[in-house]
């Protein structure tokens, strides 16, 4: 099943274009992974799936749905987002900060009740952050932050989860702890696109992987297929020499059985009302 489907989208801001022809569709439970150089037009494409850019021309289809039909909130509801790796601001106790996910499925002047603190607490304890819950935020490691917006996102109860740099700034512990639970999370059913500027990392968690420069697509296919140093090589600007001299990619088993527990179901309006009659999962 097909969660999110872009065909010959152009992007941009205004009369600026980024990207062109940019076609491309993600399917339930699938890992896929933005590669390529700064400038190339990954954020931008985030910006335009998460609705916060118009396409400037194309089509995108969420769900079944053109983009344009989905309210604000439905689209919260059924897409999360994971920002970079940030300092934190705010003195939140790590459970408000999950609850803030649950935004979406609250009322214009409610508040969250316990129905809402229970799913944000099962996201902690999926993610192995239980013990988290009543800290101060700012006082946590990067990694540990990083576990907490993912679970902020969770709280959300998405089918689709878009991840911006989700390891950037962290170090090489909290780098393969956030990759193994973007495996686990996908084993599960949630379908993960993010982006990267490392590519093993794209080689050790995605399905499929978009080679992205100069705002279009270079290639896409499976790691192992499309991940050689002539196409990285092409990709980056190098000699496919020097990709093959200074990186050595790991393949693993593609469907890892390890990882957190088994997600909520999703329960949102967005998932069952009659309008997204092709919702269905």
């Amino acid at each position: 099943m097909t969660v999110m489907d872009l065909r010959a989208l152009c992007l941009g801001y205004g009369k600026r274009e980024i990207g062109r022809d940019i076609t491309l569709s993600i399917g339930a439970g699938e890992i896929v992974c933005l590669l390529g150089p700064n400038g190339c037009g990954k954020t931008t494409l985030l910006k335009t799936i998460l609705g916060l850019l118009p396409p400037l021309e194309g089509t995108l289809h969420v769900n079944g749905a053109p983009l344009a039909a989905w309210t604000r909130r439905e689209l919260a509801r059924f897409t999360g987002y994971v920002p970079q790796a940030h300092a934190a601001v705010f003195p939140f106790r790590v459970e408000d900060v999950v609850l803030m996910g649950r935004t979406a499925h609250v009322g214009l002047f409610g508040a969250p009740g316990p129905a809402d603190r229970a799913v944000a607490r099962d996201c902690l304890a999926r993610l192995g952050i239980l013990p988290l819950a009543g800290r101060n935020y700012m006082h946590l490691s990067g990694g540990e932050r990083q576990l907490v917006i993912i679970a902020r996102a969770l709280a959300q109860e998405p089918a689709v989860l878009v991840m911006d740099e989700p390891t950037a700034s962290l170090d090489f512990a909290n780098q393969i702890r956030v990759l193994e639970h973007m495996r686990g999370l996908r084993n599960r059913g949630l379908s993960i696109l993010f982006t990267t500027h490392q590519p093993e990392h794209a080689a050790r968690t995605a399905d499929r992987v978009v080679l992205m420069r100069d705002g279009r697509i270079l290639g896409l296919g499976a790691p192992r297929d499309i991940m050689t140093p002539e196409s990285l090589g092409r990709l980056y600007g190098l000699s496919q020499e020097t990709v093959a001299e200074n990186l050595r990619l790991p393949f693993p088993d593609p469907r890892p059985v390890s990882g957190p527990g088994p997600l909520p179901s999703p329960t949102s309006p967005a998932h069952t009302e009659n309008t997204r009659k092709d919702s269905r999962r």
